[in-house]
């Protein structure tokens, strides 16, 4: 139990810890999620797998599982910061950026556009006005980008789908629940 505790308070702080004003690689972007997001998602996941008198090969799948939801989830947020509309989600477009919270559309376009990491320097140093951002970021097309996203966001639900199955041989309503809530938080729009 000490562990299971170490290792909550652990994924606590690492959440605590966006990742601000630094350009970096979707490698990068993908463990920090795992340290953040999926920490949490893939112990829920075992929780609720423990209470269901899952097998422990189970609970490993569970846990990849998990992960990956986490990262589906996480990614999904990045990219309704940049088409989601702002009555579903709650916060205005480029709402992540303009606090220099790097997000997975963002890095792709970085790769492509390498100017784009200055605007994260200047968001930090310089304190700019939102509304000159979003009118700087506007002039980027991110739908490429925000695509390219969605396709890691489906690898990751693709490969939990495999180990859905693979741990769950049976059709039972564990299984069929998992996928349709993976499913949703892929395609969701808020």
């Amino acid at each position: 139990e000490d562990g299971i505790r170490d290792d909550l308070v652990t994924g606590v702080q690492t959440c605590a810890l966006p990742i601000l004003y630094k350009p970096i690689g979707i490698k990068t972007y993908i463990q920090n999620i795992t340290d953040k997001t999926s920490y949490f998602v893939s112990w829920i996941m075992k929780i609720a797998g423990k209470l269901c008198d899952a097998t422990p090969e189970q609970l490993k799948s569970l846990e990849i599982i998990g992960n990956n939801i986490g990262i589906v989830f996480q990614i999904t947020d990045d990219i309704l910061d940049y088409n989601g509309n702002e009555e579903d989600t709650g916060k205005p477009v480029f709402n992540d950026i303009i606090k220099g919270i790097v997000t997975a559309p963002y890095i792709f376009a970085m790769e492509e556009s390498s100017d784009l990491s200055l605007y994260l320097s200047l968001i930090e140093k310089d304190n700019i006005k939102k509304e000159k951002i979003k009118e700087k970021l506007l002039k980027y097309e991110f739908e490429k980008h925000i695509e390219s996203s969605y396709k890691l966001a489906t690898q990751f639900m693709e490969e939990s789908q495999i180990e859905l199955y693979k741990a769950f041989k049976k059709d039972t309503v564990y299984r069929e629940n998992i996928n349709r809530l993976m499913i949703h938080i892929l395609n969701r729009k808020k």
